[in-house]
């Protein structure tokens, strides 16, 4: 095994012995493709890796950091993440459906156009993140920080945001029902009752 790189050699080794990668550091890594689904990962730290359209259905994250990384492309659909960290990792595109988020941090993240749908966030804070157009149609947030980040044209539909301040956060665009029911309860800047108006369909004259 060679010529495999570390994490590759990780994860042939958790596959064959049917344990968990445990406690690793991996840094530089660049995996296209690979097939990652269904692991599971504990107390390993990700630095400036690189994954092109990897596949990560139903895999288990359990106090994970991800540092610098890029994840775009990459499918995360029905996973599970327990105390993790992301901070500045770019994830343009890549798919997050039904993924269950419980605890954790984002920080300076990029997962514009990422798909969040039917999701679970529980404890969760989002720190400076740009979510542009991203799809968060039926995701449940419970206890979510949306801290400076940009969400514009972002789709909460069925998604309800009750509680949550978005305030600091840019939200232009954003896609909700007509009746606006998903904003109900939400904390919202004078300024950005502007943008909430337009997305009625309100003229709004200054």
């Amino acid at each position: 095994m060679d010529h495999l790189s570390a994490i590759e050699a990780a994860v042939l080794a958790a596959r064959r012995e049917e344990e968990p990668v445990r406690d690793r550091v991996f840094t530089g890594e660049a995996l296209t493709e690979a097939r990652l689904s269904r692991l599971e990962f504990q107390s390993v730290r990700f630095q400036r890796c690189r994954f092109t359209g990897c596949d990560f259905f139903g895999a288990s994250f359990y106090d994970c950091v991800w540092e610098e990384c890029s994840l775009s492309g990459c499918q995360f659909g029905e996973s599970f993440w327990k105390n993790c960290a992301l901070t500045g990792c770019k994830g343009e595109g890549a798919g997050f459906r039904a993924v269950r988020l419980k605890g954790g941090r984002l920080e300076d993240c990029i997962l514009d156009y990422g798909i969040f749908s039917q999701g679970v966030w529980e404890n969760v804070r989002a720190v400076r993140c740009r979510f542009l157009r991203g799809v968060f149609l039926e995701t449940r947030l419970k206890k979510v920080e949306w801290t400076q980040c940009r969400l514009s044209g972002a789709e909460f539909f069925r998604t309800s945001l009750k509680g949550m301040d978005l305030s600091g956060c840019e939200i232009d665009g954003l896609v909700v029902s007509q009746d606006l029911s998903e904003l109900r309860g939400a904390k919202i800047s004078p300024e950005q009752g502007a943008d909430i108006a337009r997305i009625a369909g309100l003229e709004v004259v200054f």
